[in-house]
């Protein structure tokens, strides 16, 4: 469910690479190009 958000907030950002932590658990590496 937080996913979408988090694309959606990604879209905004500069290119370069994020980390996205979840519920302060999971990290997802993201790279926007």
């Amino acid at each position: 469910m937080n996913t979408t958000k988090a694309e959606i907030n990604i879209k905004n950002l500069a290119s370069g690479i994020y980390y996205l932590k979840v519920d302060g658990q999971s990290v997802q590496k993201i790279i926007k190009k």
